[in-house]
């Protein structure tokens, strides 16, 4: 993520006057910071979302008419695990799988949005370069212009 905050940075403070920077930089910490605070929320909120609707979807392919169940659930038995401590152990399964799921979707979901972020930040530099001159902003500007 350096990769984008400090072009984006010194991007949103190419055309700020000298006595405004310091203002101007307040802000940008500021909104970074909201930024990633929301990004984490939005995240984390749709990964445990994810892990529960992967945990409903492997949950409901275990039955006791299913070979595969069988063949699992009797493998535990072998490791003296019985009654409701197997199922227990085939539960757990199931969550950690879950997760894994989701925690797969998740990486996935970041990675095409660090790709449009970059899209993004390159269009940017490409239509209005940051080393270009343009005039500082300047509050006598704003009343006059």
């Amino acid at each position: 993520m350096a990769i984008f905050f400090i072009p984006i940075q010194s991007y949103m403070l190419a055309g700020i006057a000298n006595d405004r920077l310091a203002a101007a930089t307040g802000f940008s910490n500021f909104a970074r910071m909201l930024g990633a605070a929301l990004g984490a929320a939005i995240g984390v909120s749709a990964w445990d979302r994810w892990a529960a609707e992967a945990y409903v979807e492997l949950g409901s392919r275990l039955n006791a008419l299913d070979m595969t169940t069988i063949d699992y659930l009797s493998s535990i038995r072998q490791l003296g695990i019985e009654g409701s401590g197997e199922l227990a152990v085939a539960e757990r399964l199931v969550f950690a799988q879950a997760y894994m799921m989701a925690t797969n979707r998740f990486f996935y979901a970041y990675g095409v949005i660090f790709a449009l972020m970059a899209l993004v930040l390159v269009v940017t530099w490409v239509w209005r370069p940051p080393w270009e001159r343009r005039p500082a902003l300047s509050p006598h500007a704003a009343k006059h212009g």
